[in-house]
């Protein structure tokens, strides 16, 4: 409990540099000791940090619980958890806590200092957490692989015994008593990935504080047979002690004694947007983290709004323009009024040309089918889809080899702009020289690059911006998507505007366009001539 008249700016300061702003650094503190406040009451175990992107959630969850761990009075055994989505946010995590005990953390406590040193915090598979570990951080997709059903029975009692539970007696009588009465057993994988996560539950230690980054992937609850979720949703509540399975437990009393409802004494939630659609949303998110807590009695919509200032912090990024202050939305609202061109009535994407019509429409046939004759694949190629983006991926899997994870389950989805449907050993190069010659093929006779209804339209407008010397702003949903609409627009931008008109030398420039200005124009035109597609 913080103490009265303790002064939490002589323990944490949010601005160790002058590139942090004093009005940013400020709200940080005040959201850290608005929430490290309210968790002090009885009865108060989750906050909920739902700061706009850009004001630092990352650094007031670390402040929150800094603040438990020093005012801990036990901080030798004082338990931190955070659970982040990805393999990436977990080394983002370690480093952002690295620079917090470093820059803002002012207190010279060394032991509290010797406990970021996070020689073993980021865990690459889900098991119990260890007394030793002061931090540890998992990542939510661990969670979907905690037994993996295509390994034989045997193999996965043994997998689980000696890798996630290290010979440990207590889990070994358990998992005994799971093979006799049969979890093990095709049918029953849900049973036993409850029962696992339960005997994780049990061989960690409590809780201090918890941290759950992007709360919001928690969604749709403990889970179901709705959502592809389910699995890991199921998990955690289990792991985090949140809902209690009656029809498993009977069957071992000695776990059911050892068992932590809920694991963690603190929580906080951070997420940008921690609704869809129904603030019903959020008590899903909670009950996966505790057996109890704000919201267990809510029913409706309403009931959770009528509680939301309790335990909910939202901030607003705000800009000041001319003395008068804008939120981003107000930003986006301005933005949808003004400056922008939108139809009332939607234009239809649309190659007009005959000719492209029917070459991409054959273009479309021809390679899948020879793909399919080739390698005896499946594809599902939309007309969103993309040739250019496909070759990407082959080319990027031919050049990089892939670490391949112990946990097949856990590998992060892909955003491809195409679908494979079938699962086989793809003769790479093949594909690869494939699509690449349908490529250079075009272009060595038509020397552009194939239509596409979508981005051939995106590259009409802004080539025409840009002859207007107006400036673009382009989302993509993939960074190879970023790499083909440049390579693209790079070449219309010069073929178009900087052989079709700058270098064209007409009216009053004419005297300038001598015999050498010619040599140099007919070489920088034969090099897209001569190009293929790479």
């Amino acid at each position: 409990m913080i103490e009265k008249n303790i002064d939490i700016k002589s323990i944490l300061n949010l601005r160790s540099n002058d590139s942090i702003g004093e009005e940013l650094a400020n709200r940080q503190l005040e959201a850290i000791t608005k929430s490290y406040l309210y968790l002090t009451k009885p009865g108060n175990n989750i906050i909920y940090i739902a700061d706009e992107v850009g004001l630092g959630k990352t650094y007031i969850a670390a402040g929150i619980a800094m603040l438990f761990r020093h005012f801990s009075g036990n901080t030798k055994n004082h338990k931190d958890l955070i659970i982040v989505p990805k393999k990436n946010l977990q080394d983002k995590w370690k480093k952002e806590l690295k620079n917090f005990v470093s820059n803002n953390y002012l207190c010279d406590d060394d032991l509290i200092k010797q406990q970021y040193n996070f020689d073993e915090a980021i865990k690459d598979r889900l098991m119990p957490v260890r007394c030793t570990d002061p931090i540890s951080i998992f990542r939510m997709t661990s969670f979907s692989s905690i037994a993996a059903t295509q390994n034989r029975k045997s193999e996965l009692y043994d997998y689980l015994l000696s890798y996630i539970f290290s010979n440990d007696e207590f889990a070994r009588s358990v998992l005994n008593e799971a093979w006799q009465l049969g979890y093990f057993n095709k049918g029953l994988e849900s049973n036993l990935r409850k029962l696992v996560a339960y005997l994780m539950n049990a061989l960690s230690p409590k809780i201090n504080c918890l941290i759950i980054d992007e709360a919001h992937n928690y969604k749709y609850g403990i889970g179901g047979d709705t959502y592809d979720e389910s699995i890991r949703n199921e998990t955690t509540a289990r792991f985090l002690g949140a809902v209690k399975d009656n029809s498993i437990l009977n069957n071992f009393p000695e776990l059911r004694s050892k068992i932590k409802l809920p694991l963690a004494e603190k929580i906080i939630c951070l997420s940008a947007t921690p609704k869809d659609r129904s603030l019903l949303e959020i008590k899903n998110q909670f009950n996966c983290f505790s057996n109890k807590h704000i919201l267990s009695d809510s029913t409706t919509a309403g009931d959770i709004e009528s509680r939301l200032k309790r335990f909910l912090l939202r901030g607003n990024l705000e800009y000041v323009l001319n003395t008068e202050v804008v939120s981003r939305n107000q930003c986006r609202e301005e933005h949808r009024k003004g400056n922008v061109n939108k139809s009332e009535v939607a234009i239809p994407l649309t190659i007009d040309d005959s000719f492209d019509a029917v070459f991409w429409q054959l273009l479309q046939y021809k390679s899948i089918k020879h793909l399919d004759q080739k390698n005896n694949a499946s594809f599902e190629i939309g007309m969103l889809a993309s040739f250019e983006t496909y070759m990407a991926d082959l080319d990027r899997r031919s050049l990089k080899n892939i670490e391949v994870s112990n946990e097949p389950e856990e590998k992060d989805k892909d955003d491809k702009e195409y679908e494979q449907t079938a699962h086989r050993s793809i003769q790479e190069s093949q594909d690869i020289n494939i699509i690449r010659g349908i490529m250079a093929s075009y272009y060595e006779n038509f020397k552009k690059f194939p239509p596409h209804p979508k981005q051939t339209k995106l590259e009409d407008e802004i080539i025409e911006q840009l002859k207007r010397q107006e400036k673009s702003l382009i989302f993509v949903r993939r960074v190879a998507s970023s790499y083909e609409l440049e390579k693209r627009i790079k070449e219309r931008f010069e073929s178009e505007i900087v052989l079709g008109q700058y270098l064209k030398f007409t009216g009053k420039f004419t005297k300038y366009k001598t015999p050498e200005l010619n040599t140099l124009i007919s070489s920088f035109n034969n090099h897209y001539s001569e190009m293929i597609v790479a």
